[in-house]
């Protein structure tokens, strides 16, 4: 009986590989992933740390701050801004390989350098690991593994994963002057996977137009107005509204701007920041009742983490 063939098609966003499935070229059995989550599904495939986000690691930091006595950020309470700042550049640097002594001096560098020091061995001893970590890992894997040939009975669980398709095609991940790689980890990933024996695709659909505005904008107020000015004209102009996106780096951010200034253009508007849950309160519909266990199941496991990591979860948390 021979064997079901099955594709892998590695692309940069969930919008991406939503578009994917819908071409007549994707098989049933195809496979449509991003990058991001290959990444994680290759690290899950043969490693058992506990996965840590921004949340749980800014409680971390703040507690080696109190526990290090780092003064010169003592000044930093456990539900400071300033605590997910931090991880957030020490994760960039790791992930980038960027020294810190090219990005700070002095005290800033000394207080910086004990937090990740100590972050490092606390993650460590409790067997944590964050994005950085799970690159790093992949990386080194792929990396090892890269003269072998890719098959179903390789020894490697990484190269069990990958063996399983027939092809593996990747998306391209530079358009115009936007590079989707989030990281130098995820470029080094990236060749790894293309130096291997699987097949690429130079192009996988046609790539959205992007239109940029004719003058710099000055503030984010003047960004989302100068946006939806192009969408008002391009809706005049006969573009059907389903293929006009307008992607903003920080949707918490712009969100609200732009539900602000949609009706002064009549323009009607979705944002993919969702609606909370605190909006349908007592609400009977199954999908919305879902939802609300799947939320409150993943507090009660945070709650058992930090309890676990003897960590602080604030009411911010």
């Amino acid at each position: 009986m021979s064997e079901l063939s099955q594709n892998l098609y590695i692309t940069y966003s969930n919008q991406k590989a939503r578009d994917l499935k819908k071409l007549s070229t994707i098989e049933a059995l195809d496979k449509v992933i991003t990058l991001d989550r290959l990444i994680l599904e290759l690290f899950e495939s043969d490693n058992f740390e506990i996965i840590i986000n921004e949340v749980i690691a800014s409680s971390i930091i703040h507690k080696i701050i109190q526990t290090q006595n780092i003064d010169y950020f003592s000044y930093l309470d456990e539900d400071a801004a300033s605590l997910t700042t931090i991880y957030n550049f020490i994760v960039k640097c790791k992930r980038n390989d960027i020294a810190l002594d090219t990005l700070l001096t002095n005290e800033k560098l000394k207080a910086v350098s004990e937090i990740i020091k100590a972050y490092e061995k606390y993650k460590k001893v409790n067997h944590l690991v964050d994005i950085s970590d799970i690159e790093n890992i992949v990386l080194s894997n792929l990396s090892d593994k890269s003269s072998y040939k890719l098959t179903a009975y390789t020894s490697s669980p990484y190269l069990d994963y990958l063996g399983k398709y027939k092809f593996v095609y990747m998306d391209e991940f530079n358009i115009e002057n936007i590079n989707y790689i989030k990281s130098h980890k995820q470029e080094m990933i990236l060749k790894c996977l293309s130096t291997n024996p699987i097949s690429n695709k130079d192009k996988l659909s046609t790539s959205a137009k992007i239109i940029k505005p004719s003058h710099a904008v000055f503030d984010n107020i003047d960004e989302v107005k100068t946006a939806i000015k192009i969408t008002r004209k391009l809706l005049e102009d006969g573009i059907d509204s389903n293929d006009i996106l307008i992607v903003a780096s920080d949707i918490q951010e712009y969100a609200p701007l732009y539900k602000l200034f949609l009706s002064e253009y009549e323009i009607k508007g979705y944002s993919s920041i969702g609606t909370p849950l605190s909006s349908f309160y007592k609400s009977e519909n199954p999908q919305v009742q879902s939802a609300l266990n799947d939320y409150k199941s993943q507090v009660q496991s945070l709650e058992l983490l930090y309890k676990k990591l003897d960590l602080t979860l604030s009411s911010q948390s």
